[in-house]
Formats: C-alpha cells, sequence, structure tokens
C-alpha cells in the first residue's frame, strides 16, 4: 500500500512539472505562428499554428490565435474554398469558448467568423447569423479581458455592423429583427474603435465613411487623412489606403 501511495505521488508530480512547463512555453510557442501573422505571412503562419494545436488542442491562448488566423487565411483563398475554412474557424471559437468561457476572445473571433459566413447569403438574407454577430461581439466588450487591440477590434466589427444595416430602411429590417441597427450607433462604435486603437487602418476608413452618410465631411477628411501614415497591418489595408484616397478626392470641396 505504501509503494502505491509513493507512486501515485511521484505520477502526480511528474504531472505537475509536465502542465507547469507546457504553461510557461506556450508564449515561446506561440512566437513564430505570432510572429508570421503579423509579417502578414498567413499560410504559414496557419501551418505552424496547426502543429501547436496537435501539442496542445484544449489551450484557450492557442485556441483563439487559431481562430484568428484561420479567419485572416481565407482571405488568401479563392471564394469557392473560403466557407470550408470558415466553418473550421467557426469550430475553433467554440473550441475557445468550451475552454474559457469567461474569456472575450471565443466570443469575439466567433462573431467575427459568422459575419464572413453571413456575407457568403447576403446580410440580409442570413438575419439570425447576424443577430448571433451582434450577440457574440457585444459579450465580448462586456467581458473586456483581452486589451485595448481586442477591444478596438470589437467596437469596430459592432460599428461596422450597424453601419452595413443602417444601409436598409428600419422598416425593411423590422420583420427580420434586425431592426436595431442605426447610423448614431455606428458612428458611437467606430469613433471607439479609432480612440482605443489609432493604428487600425480600417476603423479610420469606416467610421470616414460613416460620417460621410451623415454629411460631416470635415470630421470624414481629418479621419482620411491619417491613413497614409498608418503601417500596414491585415490584409487589404493596401487597398483600404487606395479607397481612403478615392473617398479623399469625392469629398473634395464639400
Amino acid at each position: 500500500m505504501k509503494s502505491f501511495t509513493l507512486f501515485i505521488s511521484a505520477l502526480t508530480f511528474l504531472l505537475f512539472v509536465q502542465f507547469s512547463a507546457q504553461s510557461q512555453t506556450t508564449e515561446e510557442l506561440l512566437k513564430k505562428p505570432e510572429e508570421l501573422y503579423a509579417s502578414l505571412q498567413i499560410p504559414q503562419a496557419k501551418k505552424a499554428i496547426d502543429e501547436l494545436l496537435k501539442f496542445a488542442p484544449d489551450n484557450y491562448d492557442i485556441l483563439w490565435r487559431a481562430t484568428r488566423i484561420y479567419s485572416g487565411y481565407t482571405e488568401t483563398l479563392p471564394e469557392k474554398d473560403q466557407e470550408k475554412i470558415l466553418f473550421q474557424a467557426k469550430d475553433l471559437a467554440e473550441r475557445t469558448i468550451k475552454a474559457n468561457p469567461q474569456g472575450m476572445h471565443g466570443y469575439l473571433w466567433r462573431g467575427i467568423v459568422t459575419g464572413k459566413l453571413a456575407l457568403f447569403k447576403g446580410v440580409f438574407g442570413a438575419a439570425d447569423l447576424v443577430k448571433s454577430v451582434n450577440q457574440d461581439v457585444k459579450k465580448a466588450i462586456s467581458l473586456n479581458n483581452g486589451g485595448n487591440g481586442q477591444l478596438a477590434l470589437a467596437y469596430y466589427v459592432l460599428g461596422r455592423l450597424h453601419f452595413k444595416l443602417a444601409e436598409k430602411p428600419k422598416f425593411v429590417r423590422m420583420p427580420l429583427g434586425l431592426g436595431f441597427g442605426n447610423i448614431d450607433d455606428a458612428l458611437t462604435f467606430l469613433k471607439k474603435s479609432v480612440d482605443l486603437n489609432p493604428a487600425y487602418i480600417m476603423s479610420h476608413l469606416d467610421y470616414a465613411r460613416a460620417l460621410i452618410e451623415e454629411d460631416q465631411y470635415d470630421e470624414a477628411r481629418r479621419e482620411l487623412l491619417k491613413i497614409p501614415a498608418l503601417k500596414i497591418q491585415t490584409l487589404g489595408d493596401d487597398e483600404r489606403k487606395n479607397e481612403a484616397k478615392a473617398l479623399l478626392k469625392e469629398i473634395e470641396g464639400k
């Protein structure tokens, strides 16, 4: 009996050491996929994070970053191949939430991925998905435990959602349960995103678009003029810079 007790104690100690070592190296393990993602080498980042998922399939920090990388990876693919990867990304987001229901990242990235899936049906043809995006992003904002960058992204997604919905009259959206979208909230949320993280090109661009919609041209110009100096951070930022130039020309003299 004594020898069995010693064996259990030794086994418990070994498992504790192994778990501690794994926890201590998670940040180090994430360096490679994070660096690849930051340098916009998204397919390579996906390969690197896939290897980590084999090693730690239930790790919250790895799972939410995998969801983010998979979401970005779809933007490197032909449209016909995107939906399949988006469903994989959504599954990763679900696993992220299961791993840590009190972490904002799982809800935020599930909302982002769900929003992309809704685009395949059109926003107004996927009302349930759109409502899910709204709920997930609001949940992420309420938890607010992922830093200013992720919070700014959450406000951006929420602002963009309101801006998109506001394109249709409220009486058209009401029967679909999408009557909550409005331009005032779009402006509020997009400004919040810009204030929280002034480095996001997409936040400045969509905030400017919303301001133009309300004929607030001086404010829109101010946002658009900030964009040329900003660093490319995500896929599509080059195009966004060109769109900002085009918008400045459109509102010239207004």
